[in-house]
């Protein structure tokens, strides 16, 4: 017989002993409330008959709801040598009209046992364990034994019997009995245990070594087998990361042809027709300065795109780098809004700089390429809403720049995406643009340990905000920026 057989054979010896116990504390526990309550209906019975029997005007004076004085000294004198140390009679209504304590006389008896029991003709016990009758009588017998006359409920009395001695003797006992049972049950279970185990010795240990050499290989079954499922979970994100990156390399690819085919015709369409008005002579000089500032948008636009396909790829390998010193901040800012405002005159932008410092620690060339990306933003995704709103305010030690458009807007389940490489939100659809600028934008940003926020509501246009330290970077927080 092995031992692990033997161990629901064991653990239920346990549990039969445990069940045996618990029984026998909760039979002893019911017995002693039982015992109680019978013995305070048999003392409230006997004292009410002895007060029956010494005062039998009691049942007329209950009919009238008044107990003479002689009753009533009756009734105490009754108490005193009965052993009971606290009563009340209540009358057919069920108040009290006499009571050992004068102020229970006029109280009601609402209790639900008061009219289903009682007042039928039946004798009611309970037991009450509370501090209220003082720390002597910790356990006190509550009984109310009706007053009937022809099956007439005439009144009753609740008497209060001191149960804390009996209680005690009950305890006692019972405690005997419970430890002479446990000491029984422990013998029985040790020697039964002792004679069966003790020819189970050396099965024992061969069954230890048998189980450790068994954990032993399962151990190793189990790390060879964990480290399979890590390789694999492992192996499967990556792929789903190549996936990914392909995917939005794609998207890229086309999105970045179509940006560089529409500056490219632009250009060759331009020149085309200048070539043309030129060849017959009917070119001004106003319609040709026009057209090569259209020229001129169109190469900026170019330049820009190739700029930020090249610094993202100097991003991700860690290249990138900024030149902290003193900027000028108010300058560039005027400088950017004034280069957009000429390139874009079908648009109005405002700006409104206030308390400025003279200078701040930051890369001028990088800031440029922050502004320069919200601007033409702000004019691609506002066609029709011609103001473009630019702010800049010294806060706290930081420059906070704000960009404002009434256009299109962003979804709000996409405001949380904004700024992800590649990401355009759901209302650029039909917008051509490749998803890198905002992801730029907020590298350098950071770079320069500031943030960038965005609002929006769709069809109610953007606000972009800047937030720049004015003392530059934390060099130990941004390890890329270089002071100059």
């Amino acid at each position: 017989m092995k031992i692990r057989n033997l161990a629901p054979l064991i653990s239920a010896l346990i549990l039969i002993c445990t069940f045996a116990l618990a029984v026998t504390w909760y039979a002893s526990r019911e017995f002693k409330e039982s015992l109680l309550e019978r013995e305070t209906i048999s003392d409230a019975v006997r004292w009410a008959e002895f007060v029956a029997s010494q005062t039998p005007e009691i049942n007329d004076e209950l009919i009238q709801g008044k107990i003479s004085k002689s009753t009533g000294e009756a009734l105490q004198f009754a108490s005193r040598t009965g052993g009971i140390f606290r009563y009340k009679l209540f009358g057919q209504d069920g108040i009290v009209i006499h009571a050992s304590r004068m102020e229970d006389i006029g109280e009601r008896n609402i209790k639900p046992y008061f009219d289903k029991l009682v007042r039928k003709g039946e004798t009611f016990a309970m037991i009450a364990k509370d501090e209220k009758f003082g720390q002597d009588r910790s356990i006190v017998g509550e009984a109310y034994v009706p007053i009937m006359k022809n099956g007439r409920f005439l009144g009753a009395i609740e008497v209060y019997v001191d149960a804390t001695d009996t209680a005690a003797r009950f305890d006692k006992v019972a405690r005997y009995a419970f430890w002479g049972v446990t000491v029984l049950m422990v013998a029985v279970a040790s020697c039964w245990t002792f004679f069966v185990l003790r020819d189970l010795q050396s099965r024992t240990r061969l069954e230890e070594e048998i189980t450790a050499n068994r954990n032993q290989l399962q151990e190793l079954v189990d790390a060879a087998t964990q480290e399979l499922k890590t390789n694999a979970v492992e192996l499967e994100k990556a792929l789903a990361k190549e996936q990914e990156l392909n995917k939005l390399q794609r998207e890229f690819v086309s999105m970045a042809s179509h940006e560089f085919r529409t500056p490219l015709a632009i250009i060759d369409g331009t020149a085309q027709r200048m070539k043309s008005r030129i060849d017959k002579n009917h070119l001004t000089p106003e319609e040709a300065i026009r057209r090569i500032e259209k020229i001129r948008s169109a190469v900026n636009r170019m330049t820009r795109l190739m700029r930020s396909t090249l610094d993202v790829t100097r991003m991700e390998e860690g290249k990138i780098t900024v030149e902290i010193g003193p900027c000028d901040i108010a300058k560039v800012i005027r400088d950017v809004c004034a280069h957009q405002q000429e390139i874009s005159q079908t648009h109005i932008i405002s700006c409104d700089l206030n308390d400025l410092p003279a200078t701040i620690q930051a890369d001028s060339s990088s800031l440029e390429q922050m502004l320069s990306n919200l601007l033409s933003n702000a004019v691609k995704y506002a066609p029709d809403a011609v103001d473009i709103e630019v702010k800049a305010r010294a806060e706290g030690g930081q420059v906070i720049i704000s960009v404002r458009d009434h256009g299109i807007g962003i979804d709000q389940e996409d405001l949380s995406r904004i700024g992800e490489l590649y990401f355009r939100a759901r209302t650029s659809t039909g917008i051509v643009g490749t998803g890198i600028g905002l992801n730029l934008a907020k590298a350098l940003v950071e770079m320069h340990g500031g943030s960038v926020a965005v609002e929006s509501q769709k069809g109610e246009g953007c606000t972009f905000t800047l937030t720049l330290p004015v003392s530059g970077p934390d060099q130990s927080e941004h390890a890329t920026a270089r002071t100059a």
